[in-house]
């Protein structure tokens, strides 16, 4: 017997599965998606046995699954305070960069789940989670609204497939719906500035890409060297792109 879905969990039911999301993010943050074992993140949940996991999750694509939305929330939630507090498309772009290293410096361990499950984790995990990327950019594209642009933010590696970057797998088709609705919420933002005469005149297109790509290589930047300054990666990419698309006295 299974717990109900949906609307249908109790709070008891809520709290569990929130239990056991957070002990598989620390344990994939820990020791690699490979290694992750029922049997691991049950122990560091506190639960009697593995048959709990079973009862309030179908299998390992659906856990994999909520902890990609769980991480995906809270980009989506932080970075829409971020954005969403700023003037216009200058101020967005800048809080944009900086808050996604931000991001990335402050929740470590569910950043290297994240990028631990694209790299590792089968077409059918990453392919359910496509819809956690929508739902992350539509918070964002509202607290955009809310500053007068088109757009919101997306996230670092802010494709739900694998490969480098959150890259799509082959043939996963939602994983690259979802990377084209990421692009275009930056996009939204360097559009904007251009109309409002804020920014020069350059493809909006290639430099949404220029943009979002280099923020999806900290995370693998960061695994490499966990002494990684990045800070000093912030101030470069706000500068580097604060350059490249001013408008000219």
């Amino acid at each position: 017997m299974r717990a109900k879905g949906g609307a249908g969990r109790s709070v008891t039911e809520q709290a569990r599965r929130a239990q056991i999301v957070a002990a598989t993010i620390g344990t994939i943050a820990e020791l690699g998606y490979r290694r992750t074992s029922y049997a691991e993140i049950a122990r560091r949940a506190g639960l009697s046995s593995t048959g709990m996991i079973s009862y309030h999750f179908a299998g390992k694509a659906e856990l994999m699954s909520e902890v990609l939305a769980e991480v995906h929330a809270g980009i989506g939630a932080f970075m829409a305070e971020r954005v969403g507090a700023q003037p216009g498309p200058p101020e967005q772009l800048r809080a944009y960069l900086e808050g996604m290293v931000e991001y990335l410096d402050r929740h470590r361990a569910p950043m290297r789940a994240l990028l631990e499950i694209f790299l590792n984790a089968p077409a059918e995990t990453t392919g359910t989670a496509a819809e956690t990327t929508d739902t992350a950019a539509e918070t964002t594209d509202t607290a955009a609204e809310t500053t007068g642009g088109d757009a919101g933010t997306t996230t670092p590696g802010g494709t739900a497939g694998t490969g480098e970057g959150g890259a799509t797998g082959p043939g996963d088709r939602s994983s690259a719906d979802a990377d084209r609705r990421a692009l275009g919420a930056l996009e939204g933002i360097l559009a904007e500035g251009q109309r409002r005469g804020d920014f020069r005149d350059f493809d909006v297109q290639i430099m949404a890409m220029t943009i979002q790509r280099s923020l999806d290589m900290l995370p693998f930047a960061l695994a490499a060297d966990p002494d990684l300054d990045l800070a000093r990666c912030a101030r470069e990419l706000t500068t580097l792109f604060d350059l490249g698309t001013r408008r000219e006295p």
